[in-house]
């Protein structure tokens, strides 16, 4: 669980006026190894946001953010590994007029090899679902700003990795 509150004092026209927002939120994750060869996690965090201006009531603003996610690990054949990962992200009440709301799926498929399973190759697929906006929010004392970055949409990468010891 989380809270938070801030008092931000900015001047304007020769005016001050004080930024006020209030931040709740709360997040639950479950994890296991159900055995050697599988493990799991479930999680997922909420934040609800309210900011009201003295001055300014026009930059007064509520938003919910939602970040939840899965993950699974699998070891089967001895030696083959599969993974897949899902995050959910949530934002209602942020100003742009494109689709706030996001999903990311990931997943691999590898092979381990060599004296203690010391070298593995790996093919990754990222953002199979090709709908990554990152979206942030950026909050000062008399303003807040929704960002979206330029990102590297859906790619596949082929991976070899070797332990040391």
């Amino acid at each position: 669980l989380n809270a938070s509150y801030r008092d931000a004092p900015s001047r304007l026209n020769e005016a001050t006026n004080y930024a006020r927002s209030s931040t709740i939120g709360g997040g639950i994750s479950i994890a296991s190894n159900i055995g050697t060869n599988i493990d799991f996690t479930l999680a997922t965090n909420l934040s609800l946001s309210n900011v009201k201006n003295t001055l300014m009531a026009t930059s007064d603003n509520k938003y919910f953010n939602q970040n939840s996610s899965a993950r699974v690990n699998w070891i089967f054949l001895k030696n083959f590994v599969a993974n897949v990962d899902f995050n959910y992200i949530g934002n209602q009440g942020l100003t742009s007029t494109e689709s706030l709301n996001y999903t990311m799926l990931n997943a691999g498929l590898g092979y381990k090899f060599l004296k203690k399973n010391a070298g593995e190759v790996r093919l990754q697929a990222f953002d199979l679902l090709n709908d990554n906006k990152a979206i942030t929010r950026v909050q000062a004392d008399n303003y807040w700003e929704d960002v979206t970055t330029n990102v590297l949409n859906r790619y596949f990468m082929l991976i070899f990795t070797y332990k040391i010891g």
